[in-house]
C-alpha cells in the first residue's frame, strides 16, 4: 500500500499523519458514545430560531459578562421527500403581553378574533415562522385596518420585545430536521489550551482556534472548505472523503463518497467511508490529540494525528494513496485591517502598504517578497502589506493571512512553515509522515 500525503500551497498548524502503524488496534477498540451518518443527497441549511447567547466571562476585561436573546442560525437537515406528513407543524409556546417586531411578509383581519387564527395560519404557511397577534391594530397595515384584530406573519423570528396586549409565538414546521451527530459540531482536536477545530461528520474542517489570538473580539476560523482528505484506489477514480466536496478550486472536480458515518468521543474523531467505487475495501479515518490523564504538560501538546485503516477484502492486490490538504495560509472571510479591542498595542501596525493585486493569491505573493510585511489583508480590491500581525475578524468575502515559507527537511522528512517575528501567530508549523516500513510518504513542496 501506497500512502502519499499532498500538500497545497498553504498549511498550518502542526500535524503529525499516520499510516497503518500498530495504534490502529487500540483506536478500533474505542467506544464512542456519538454517531451520525452523512449522505451525499443530504440538503443542510441554517435557519434562524430564538436562543440566548451567555459569553461566562468575557476575556476583554475582569469580570466581564453578557448574554444576548435574538435569533440566531441554527444548522438543520432539510427535509427533501415529497411524500409522507405533509405540512404539519408543532406551535411554540405563546408568549403573552410579547411583540416580536419586525420581519412582517403578511397581515390580515382573522374571521375569528383570537391569536389561535394567527397560530393556524402560520403553520399553514411554510414561509411563516413566527406571528404576532394583536386585538386591535395600532393602524393600517398590508390587509389590516386600525382598531380591529390583526395577525402579523413572519418569515424570520425577531427578538422579544415586552408589549402590553400582545400575543405572540414561533412556529415549527416539519421541512427540516436535527443534523446527524457530528454536523453542528464535532470533537475538537489539539492539545489542552493550545487551540482546536473540528473534523465535522461531512468531512469538513469547523472551528479554527489555532492562530494563537485573543478569544476577545478576534473571529473563529468557522471553515476551511478547501481543507480536505482525498483516497486514491488503483481499482478507481480518486475521491474526496467529504459528502459535498467544494463547489470551486482544483479539488471541484472530483467527486465525494456516498456517505460517511462519523463516530465521536473526545479525545477521538472517526469517519467510516461507504462508496460504491471502493469495491470490498474497507476505509476509516481517525483523528485524536493526546491526552494524558493527571499530565497536563503531555495534554497540551499541539498536535493532532490523523489515522488512516484500509483493509482490502478482495482477493486482489490494491495499491492506495492517502492524500491531505489544508490551505490555513489563506484565511477567507477574514480581515485583519482593523486593531480590535483585545489586541494589545505591539500588534497595532506602524507602517501599512497598499499595493496593486489582482487576487488574494497576487496579494500574498506580495507579503512573501516584501522584507516589511508580516501580514496582508485583500477586500477584492485593495491589498493591504502590515508591519504586524493583528488579529483577524470576520469580513465576508475578503481574505486575509500571516506572512511564511515551507521548507522540507529533517529524517524522517517533514514540511516546516516558518512563521518569522514575534507575534502571537509567529512560530514554527510542521507536518510529519509516519509509517510501518515498506509504505511511501512524500510531500508537495509549496509553489513558488
Amino acid at each position: 500500500m501506497d500512502v502519499e500525503v499532498g500538500i497545497p500551497r498553504f498549511v498550518c498548524y502542526c500535524i503529525l499523519f499516520v499510516g497503518a502503524i500498530d495504534i490502529s488496534a487500540y483506536l478500533d477498540q474505542f467506544q464512542f458514545l456519538n454517531q451520525g451518518t452523512v449522505s451525499s443527497t443530504d440538503v443542510y441549511t441554517f435557519v434562524p430560531q430564538c436562543s440566548i447567547y451567555v459569553e461566562a466571562q468575557n476575556v476583554s476585561m475582569s469580570e466581564y459578562s453578557w448574554a444576548a436573546w435574538g435569533p440566531y442560525n441554527y444548522l438543520y437537515q432539510q427535509n427533501t421527500s415529497t411524500t409522507g406528513v405533509g405540512n404539519q407543524c408543532t406551535p411554540g409556546v405563546l408568549f403573552q403581553n410579547t411583540d416580536l417586531p419586525g420581519n412582517d411578509y403578511f397581515a390580515f383581519e382573522p374571521e375569528i378574533a383570537s391569536a389561535i387564527s394567527c397560530q393556524e395560519a402560520c403553520c399553514n404557511d411554510t414561509s411563516c415562522v413566527a406571528w404576532v397577534y394583536d386585538s386591535a391594530a395600532p393602524g393600517a397595515f398590508i390587509n389590516c385596518t386600525q382598531g380591529n384584530p390583526c395577525c402579523y406573519l413572519k418569515d424570520l423570528i425577531p427578538a422579544q420585545n415586552p408589549h402590553s396586549g400582545l400575543t405572540s409565538a414561533v412556529v415549527y414546521h416539519n421541512l427540516y430536521y436535527h443534523p446527524p451527530s457530528g454536523m453542528r459540531s464535532a470533537v475538537p482536536l489539539g492539545g489542552l489550551g493550545t487551540g482546536s477545530f473540528e473534523l465535522r461528520a461531512d468531512g469538513s474542517f469547523h472551528e479554527f482556534t489555532i492562530m494563537n489570538q485573543s478569544p476577545g473580539g478576534s473571529a473563529k476560523q468557522q471553515t476551511l472548505d478547501e481543507a480536505l482528505f482525498g483516497v486514491w484506489t488503483s481499482t478507481g477514480k480518486p475521491f474526496m472523503l467529504r459528502t459535498q466536496p467544494p463547489p470551486t478550486g482544483t479539488s471541484a472536480k472530483y467527486p465525494g463518497v456516498d456517505s460517511l458515518t462519523y463516530s465521536g468521543s473526545f479525545p477521538v474523531s472517526k469517519l467510516q467511508v461507504e462508496d460504491h467505487r471502493l469495491n470490498k475495501i474497507d476505509v476509516s479515518l481517525y483523528a485524536f490529540s493526546e491526552l494524558h490523564i493527571g499530565n497536563f504538560p503531555l495534554s497540551a501538546t499541539p498536535v493532532t494525528v490523523f489515522s488512516l485503516e484500509v483493509e482490502n477484502n478482495s482477493p486482489n492486490e490494491v495499491d492506495v494513496a492517502f492524500m491531505f490538504t489544508i490551505p490555513y495560509g489563506k484565511e477567507p472571510d477574514t480581515n485583519r485591517t482593523a486593531v480590535l479591542f483585545s489586541d494589545s498595542n505591539k500588534l497595532a501596525p506602524k507602517n501599512v502598504k497598499t499595493v496593486k493585486a489582482s487576487s488574494y493569491m497576487s496579494c500574498y505573493d506580495a507579503c512573501s517578497v516584501d522584507d516589511e510585511c508580516a501580514s496582508w489583508s485583500y477586500d477584492g480590491h485593495n491589498c493591504l502589506l502590515m508591519d504586524s500581525v493583528p488579529s483577524s475578524f470576520w469580513t465576508e468575502g475578503s481574505y486575509s493571512g500571516v506572512k511564511g515559507g515551507w521548507t522540507s527537511s529533517g529524517s524522517p522528512s517533514m514540511l516546516v512553515l516558518n512563521r518569522p517575528g514575534n507575534f502571537p501567530a509567529s512560530g514554527n508549523i510542521t507536518l510529519l509522515g509516519l509509517n510501518d516500513p515498506g509504505i511511501q510518504s512524500s510531500f508537495q513542496l509549496p509553489i513558488t
